[in-house]
């Protein structure tokens, strides 16, 4: 296991500065061509082309390679930093909090969260400590045997049957809305479709392990993308804790998932011989709100659909018509899923408008229809905003109907 706070000594480096002491840790400040480290250290050097880049390059194969314009920058920069995802806030961005100070942590291993036997139970079976779900080797011998399945509908069989459970908290149901106690925490999946850009994916344990937020990092059950547990300070602003986090990581060169912006997200158990784990981890305490000022930028109507989009949304509607939606029908909801489909795919969102509808069951074909004429013409109008494919998510997302789809 990877713990926050061993003693990580890079040796032999070239590096201009002496060694920076962080988190208890014995890190370099940079690694240049021709070092002789022994270990790429995860750490982030502040210089002027900006954390971006720098995050790009130190997930590179070589890790962070600095040009000759930026060994520069930084041997006039007499006060060496290390730039990590805290001081990116003490920059005062517009869209965070105010940074605290004085960071208050949290072990989240005793926090208690529900489990469900099976992904598609509609009901948990009980409820677990986060330490007994992802810690030790419980469900080793069910994770390992899934993937070494080669056959991939087989392998699909035995991921569905693994046990699973909401990260953060305990619920009554499935849904959002039956969330009885948050537990502070998120749950965060860097899968590496999203991430094939990264040189050295396999080390993002190790490179992760230098944000102080992260409780813990592990392989997912898959055993190709990663899952991160990360305690938040307002768990009543979880999707707001979402955006910041979201927003964060897309600053150092990393994709999240986005389906995991609801709280009532079931995930399958896993099973990590070496995870990074830190009982010591930092609260999370940054939010951004999502409000947006649509005048300064308009909306742009696609000329066309697009294909990946379509064929998402037409797994979404498949699944919901033949297990159905267990929540009230909404007319609001309806009349937003109408004008998304055809803000983003015009005509050729009808047929699934329809089978989004007759998932529900007073579905009326005229009515549909009749709906989804008024919801092409409603976005037509320009000026105003218009719900898009994010919408067609959330509302999928709050049916259930994503992390279904993700195990299919």
């Amino acid at each position: 296991m990877i713990f926050s706070g061993e003693n990580k000594i890079v040796q032999g480096c070239s590096a201009m500065y002496p060694p920076i002491y962080i988190g208890g840790c014995t890190i370099a400040p940079h690694c240049y061509p021709g070092c002789n480290c022994t270990n790429i250290a995860p750490i982030l050097h502040h210089c002027t082309k900006g954390f971006k880049h720098l995050v790009n390059c130190l997930l590179s194969d070589k890790g962070l390679i600095a040009p000759k314009e930026q060994k520069e920058s930084c041997r006039a920069t007499k006060k060496n930093q290390v730039l990590n995802l805290v001081q990116l806030h003490q920059k005062k961005n517009s869209h965070t909090t105010a940074y605290h100070r004085v960071m208050k942590r949290r072990d989240i291993f005793n926090e208690k969260v529900s489990a469900f036997k099976k992904i598609f139970d509609p009901t948990p079976a009980g409820e677990d400590k986060i330490s007994d779900l992802v810690l030790g080797d419980r469900f080793k011998e069910r994770v390992n045997r899934m993937r070494r399945e080669t056959d991939q509908e087989r392998k699909a069989t035995l991921k569905r049957a693994l046990p699973a459970f909401t990260a953060s908290g305990i619920f009554s149901g499935r849904n959002d809305s039956d969330l009885m106690q948050h537990s502070g925490v998120i749950a965060i999946d860097i899968d590496y479709k999203d991430n094939k850009h990264l040189g050295n994916y396999d080390k993002l344990k190790e490179i992760i392990s230098s944000v102080p937020y992260v409780a813990y990092c592990g392989r997912s059950a898959g055993g190709e993308g990663y899952f991160l547990l990360i305690p938040i300070k307002e768990p009543a602003k979880h999707g707001e804790h979402f955006a910041s986090l979201r927003k964060d990581f897309e600053r150092c060169g990393l994709t999240i998932d986005p389906s995991c912006s609801n709280v009532g997200r079931l995930r399958f158990v896993s099973f990590d011989p070496e995870p990074y784990i830190n009982r010591d981890a930092e609260i999370y305490p940054f939010i951004l709100n999502g409000k947006k000022n649509h005048r300064e930028r308009p909306q742009v109507r696609p000329v066309k659909a697009d294909p990946v989009k379509l064929e998402e949304v037409t797994t979404w509607v498949r699944i919901a018509e033949e297990e159905g939606i267990n929540s009230p029908f909404v007319y609001d909801e309806w009349f937003s899923m109408a004008c998304a489909m055809a803000f983003e795919f015009g005509e050729a969102g009808r047929e699934a408008f329809h089978g989004f509808s007759r998932a529900f069951p007073d579905y009326d074909p005229e009515d549909c229809d009749r709906k989804f004429s008024e919801a092409k013409k409603a976005v037509r109008e320009t000026g105003k905003h218009h719900p898009t494919f994010a919408k067609i998510r959330e509302l999928f997302t709050g049916y259930g109907i994503t992390a279904k789809a993700d195990f299919k």
